[in-house]
């Protein structure tokens, strides 16, 4: 295996539903040993879980000595390299094992523990998205007691309850590196988390904590949980989204917030916070001024309200998440005026609220003088043609966004034209979701020729409008130009036997795109057989 273009600094081999197995693995090692530019190898194959996962591991860390990384995800293995030994004993060189959504259950474990003790300068361990449970805990705490250099650990959603942490917190104890750690969507329940704080109590470099749904909290259990998390004033990232937290715990969380002058991300969703709670955590945010990340999504109005208006005190927030908060226009005025002191917004999440045309208005004004802005979702906010317009003329000038969601909202043909003739000028943009805006045939062409002057885009959702064939037809002109193209979503339209088989046509120029969906169109259950059988990538179930 040989390598042209000797300036590119990472050389790259990727092997994707190519029939390679198992079996290949050991004499692809042996050609690699050789090739010491590959910087990354990618796999894509339908074996890769489950206990292969751990046989793909096991044979990469004892045939290739320079690994950095190993993760997987799904079907999906990636493994980086460098020129130097990483994983293997007696190195100094950090590493990390990611093994997320693979299909891992409690069995496969004891096998995987006795690979992963061989990377004794492991600095990273995920194993999110398995069905672990309880009776793979204590392997997992006897792995980390043996990784002294052990600084993250993410086991998030593996299916473990308060009899699971306990097991896990032996392991914990003794993790003197550990600085974040991750046990989100596991139901440890109130005695679970006091457990964990207080296996970590002695780790003052702690950076980050996520206790996200981990089960409900009583009024006492959570404020003795806030009163113990206040004593770590190193976090950077702390996040109890939906633990329903008590009046008297945010009290006690707000005022250990104060004490921790690097925090820099914190998620609160779910909390149902009011304005008694709002008024707390606002007064401790004005002292986070190092503060990227907010998260004050479905709480009360009032509470989110508080939250608003200390905005301009954080200069350097990047992404804030306001959904579903039932702000109204008012408020919504006031938060686009807020932002305007926010410059280095990045993503700005305030969906699913009531802001309408009044404050879409505002943040046209405003969303130009937000030079990062990368991230949009303004869906759901009963937006019409007057403010849309508007605030769709005024994103065009964001050139720096990469994906925009403006779903069910009402600006119809006039905001997808006004949306077609901005289009051109968002070059980076990847993502563009327009379901159930009002769309018809009307702007299809102006559309089209706007997402074909997109060369990042990847994604576009024009779901539950009214587009028929003319739509179609218009679209497929434009799919071969659209060379980053993964997925095009027409579900519920008015799309009939002829305008899907000209999008079958122009399919064949685009290698790229994954899936084209039309399910609940104007077809015949024989016509989508047929058309389907004619591309498989064309899509006519419910799931992608």
């Amino acid at each position: 295996i040989r390598f042209n273009r000797e300036g590119d600094p990472e050389k790259i081999l990727r092997l994707k539903q190519c029939n390679f197995g198992m079996g290949h693995l050991e004499k692809l090692y042996t050609e690699l040993k050789e090739c010491t530019t590959l910087k990354k190898l990618i796999i894509e194959e339908t074996w890769i879980q489950g206990i292969n996962v751990i046989n793909l591991l096991s044979l990469s860390l004892h045939m290739l000595g320079n690994i950095t990384e190993i993760r997987v995800f799904k079907k999906k293995a990636i493994i980086k390299t460098e020129n130097v030994t990483s994983l293997i004993p007696n190195c100094a060189t950090s590493a990390t094992v990611r093994l997320n959504q693979c299909a891992l259950e409690a069995e496969n474990i004891p096998i995987l523990s006795s690979t992963i003790l061989r990377c004794t300068q492991l600095v990273e361990l995920s194993l999110s998205h398995n069905v672990l449970g309880d009776s793979a805990a204590k392997y997992i705490s006897a792995m980390i007691l043996c990784l002294p250099a052990l600084k993250t650990l993410d086991l998030e959603s593996i299916k473990i309850t308060t009899t699971g942490m306990i097991c896990l917190a032996e392991g914990l104890q003794e993790c003197c590196a550990i600085e974040k750690i991750n046990l989100s969507k596991n139901e440890i329940m109130e005695e679970g988390a006091m457990v964990l704080l207080s296996a970590l109590q002695k780790r003052r470099q702690l950076k980050s904590i996520n206790l996200s749904h981990c089960g409900e909290l009583s009024s006492t259990g959570a404020r003795e949980l806030a009163k113990v998390l206040t004593t770590f004033t190193s976090l950077e990232e702390l996040n109890l989204g939906s633990l329903s937290l008590s009046e008297s715990a945010i009290f006690t969380l707000a005022e250990g917030i104060q004490q921790m002058p690097s925090m820099k991300k914190l998620i609160m969703d779910s909390n149902n916070i009011n304005a008694e709670g709002g008024l707390h955590l606002a007064n401790a945010l004005k002292s986070c001024s190092k503060m990227e990340e907010i998260n004050f999504s479905h709480n009360l109005t009032d509470g989110v309200e508080k939250i608003v208006i200390i905005l301009p005190e954080m200069k350097n927030l990047r992404k804030i998440n306001l959904s579903q908060n039932n702000l109204g226009p008012a408020l919504g005025v006031k938060l686009a005026e807020m932002l305007r002191y926010c410059p280095s917004i990045e993503e700005l999440l305030i969906a699913t609220n009531n802001l309408g045309d009044e404050a879409a208005l505002k943040l046209a004004e405003f969303l130009p003088e937000m030079p990062f802005l990368k991230t949009v979702h303004l869906q759901s906010n009963n937006i019409s043609l007057v403010g849309g317009t508007e605030l769709i003329t005024s994103l065009a000038k964001c050139q720096q966004v990469e994906e925009i969601c403006l779903s069910e909202n009402r600006f119809g043909d006039e905001g997808a034209l006004a949306l077609a003739e901005g289009l051109p000028k968002l070059k980076l943009l990847k993502k563009i979701d327009l379901k159930l805006c009002q769309i018809s045939d009307r702007a299809s062409k102006s559309l089209a020729t706007g997402f074909g002057h997109c060369p990042k885009i990847e994604e576009i959702i024009l779901s539950w409008n009214s587009l028929g064939d003319g739509g179609a037809v218009e679209l497929s002109k434009a799919l071969p130009q659209m060379s980053s193209l993964k997925k095009l979503d027409l579900e519920k339209n008015h799309i009939t036997e002829h305008g899907a088989e000209k999008l079958a046509e122009n399919l064949t120029r685009c290698r790229s795109i994954c899936v084209v969906r039309l399910w609940k169109n104007q077809m015949s259950k024989e016509a989508e057989d047929s058309l389907q059988n004619q591309d498989s990538r064309l899509n006519f179930s419910f799931f992608d």
